[in-house]
């Protein structure tokens, strides 16, 4: 298998190459900049013979890596190696596991595993002892986000109270909208909206960034959106203009002029480069 210039053959050893990764990352242009080259390498040989193993080395390193090679490697998937349950579990039991390392195999044993019991009091505890309101000075930061996006994925009570722990940050709000299943974004929306105006409008936010960026997810969630805006124009149909007005294209003018003005009214229509609309 070749990526970004490196080969890598059937034998590879994939524990020696993360820890030389992790050593002298400047040797390895083809996961450059590492972590996130690393995400682009596990995506790479996600459909090979090459993902198992790729997932057994980062798990090997969660179990006996250095701080240094647990948090570059923390976020690869593991859930697919040899043994996950049983060796993720273990991993929750030591006491010496960094919180975000923490969280992240929590994460992954309830993909390995749903609703496991012991990944879900993990997430529970990190997030404030099972109490969605309660304070957790444990974490703060990166580690926060990871655990509510590990909350918004498996926890069964996702989203109820929870949201009252999310700060008004629109980009962490679009993230777990994104990370919460399908049937459960409803509920989601409409506890970011009652939890006040100020989450509403980091949502709203969110969302306009994800019109600009991926108009097929955008449309779900303004549709959601829609009762809660003042405007009815700025939800459903603003999605519903923007498609028309590229299907339209030059066959319809009027309908492309039509949508483009309402894009432009709630500052939705794209900028040029110099700022322009």
């Amino acid at each position: 298998m070749e990526t970004r210039g490196r080969v890598f053959g059937d034998d590879e050893d994939w524990i020696a190459y993360l820890r030389d990764v992790v050593a002298r990352p400047e040797a390895h242009p083809e996961v450059a900049p590492v972590p996130a080259g690393l995400s682009t390498l596990e995506a790479a040989v996600r459909e090979t013979g090459h993902a198992a193993r790729l997932a057994d080395a980062a798990l090997s390193l969660l179990e006996a890596g250095t701080d240094a090679e647990r948090a570059v490697v923390q976020e690869l998937a593991v859930h697919t190696a040899p043994g996950a349950v049983s060796r993720l579990r273990a991993l929750l039991l030591r006491q010496d596991l960094p919180p975000a390392t923490r969280v992240r195999c929590a994460s992954e044993l309830l993909v390995a595993s749903r609703e496991d019991p012991m990944g879900l009091a993990v997430l529970r505890e990190v997030l404030g002892g099972g109490d969605p309101v309660a304070a957790s000075p444990r974490l703060a930061g990166a580690e926060h986000r990871l655990a509510l996006l590990g909350a918004a994925r498996h926890l069964p009570e996702w989203p109820g109270g929870w949201i009252r722990r999310v700060p008004p940050d629109d980009a962490l709000l679009l993230a777990l909208w994104k990370a919460t299943p399908a049937p459960r974004r409803r509920a989601l929306v409409e506890a970011i909206a009652a939890a006040g105006p100020d989450h509403l409008d980091a949502l709203i936010v969110g969302a306009r960034h994800l019109v600009r960026t991926s108009r097929d997810q955008a449309a779900p969630l303004m549709k959601m959106l829609a009762p809660h805006l003042a405007d009815p124009t700025s939800g459903e149909i603003v999605v519903e203009a923007m498609l028309g007005s590229l299907r339209a294209n030059r066959k319809d003018p009027r309908q492309a002029e039509l949508a483009e003005r309402i894009l432009r009214k709630h500052d939705i229509w794209p900028k040029k480069p110099d700022g322009d609309g």
